[in-house]
């Protein structure tokens, strides 16, 4: 079996319980950060 690589990397928003962020779905977030590697 080959061994998984790391070939991009990048960091999802991190907020407080109740921030900046208490409207946006966990999904949303994901997707942005999917969005954000697939345009390199």
């Amino acid at each position: 079996m080959k061994q998984p690589v790391v070939v991009c990397a990048k960091r999802s928003p991190i907020g407080n319980f109740g921030g900046v962020f208490k409207d946006v779905s966990a999904i949303q977030l994901g997707v942005h950060t999917l969005q954000s590697i697939w345009q390199i």
